[in-house]
């Protein structure tokens, strides 16, 4: 059962990866494209030559801090997404704690709420630093993953997304139940 948990999120995390790699090349191309039409203006247009070659001999040597999947800017972002999206589930318990808490204690403690959700999504956080984190297991998947063909990548592409919708969801009904425990009952 763990075996197929840490598969799902290795898998998400790397969904994930994929994403922020994909978007930053994107956004790269488009400033790039930018910067050369930029060049093009009669005022400019004395540099390009001096500052096109530059430009992508920079871009080349840059990938390393964007690509690099043991620590660059993509997967710093993926891993900070992961982890805001899978705390969104623990926050169900996290959150109904926090709207209980005001309701018997009839009124706002901040020291209270916020251990009465950070407590339940750090211990729920534990499994999910096990599976991924620890020992670098996700470099391990990421390698198998990146064996798989493209069928595979568009699924765990939809439930990724379907995860972080889920996420967010559970989230805005968890806010709501607090709300409605803290002020209503």
């Amino acid at each position: 059962m763990f075996k197929k948990f840490e598969y799902m999120l290795n898998a998400i995390l790397y969904s994930l990866y994929c994403g922020r790699v994909h978007s930053i090349k994107r956004q790269t191309k488009i400033v790039y494209k930018t910067f050369l039409s930029a060049l093009r203006l009669p005022f400019l247009s004395r540099w390009k030559n001096q500052l096109g070659p530059l430009i992508a001999k920079n871009m080349k040597a840059s990938e390393s801090n964007l690509y690099n999947k043991r620590a660059s800017t993509s997967i710093g972002m993926a891993i900070h997404m992961f982890g805001y999206f899978y705390s969104g589930y623990p926050s169900l318990v996290s959150l109904v704690l926090a709207g209980a808490s005001i309701r018997v204690l009839h009124k706002f403690d901040l020291l209270i709420v916020v251990l009465a959700i950070g407590i339940p999504i750090g211990i729920c956080y534990i499994p999910a630093y096990k599976a991924v984190f620890s020992n670098d297991r996700y470099l391990k998947y990421f390698q198998q993953f990146e064996r798989e063909n493209e069928a595979w990548h568009k699924k765990w592409k939809r439930k990724t997304f379907f995860f972080c919708m889920g996420s967010v969801i559970v989230t805005l009904l968890s806010m709501v139940a607090a709300f409605t425990i803290a002020i209503l009952l």
